[in-house]
């Protein structure tokens, strides 16, 4: 699991449980969903979106950048 590499290779702080971590990152992720015609209205695409979130979440899993 990346979680777990990270914390081995110490990028990712030991304390944090790689469970807890994706629960935390699903829910913030679906919350996000609410607000997707706000980003149409400033000009956000389906794609750019998406790469954002996979960047966000790629650095903060494995504390490198994307």
């Amino acid at each position: 699991m990346k979680i777990e590499a990270a914390q081995t290779s110490g990028r990712v702080s030991k304390e944090l449980n790689s469970y807890a971590a994706a629960a935390a990152a699903m829910a913030m992720l679906e919350r996000l969903l609410t607000y997707r015609s706000v980003f149409r209205r400033r000009g956000v695409t389906k794609e750019a979106m998406a790469a954002t979130l996979a960047a966000i979440l790629y650095e903060t899993v494995t504390g490198h950048p994307s």
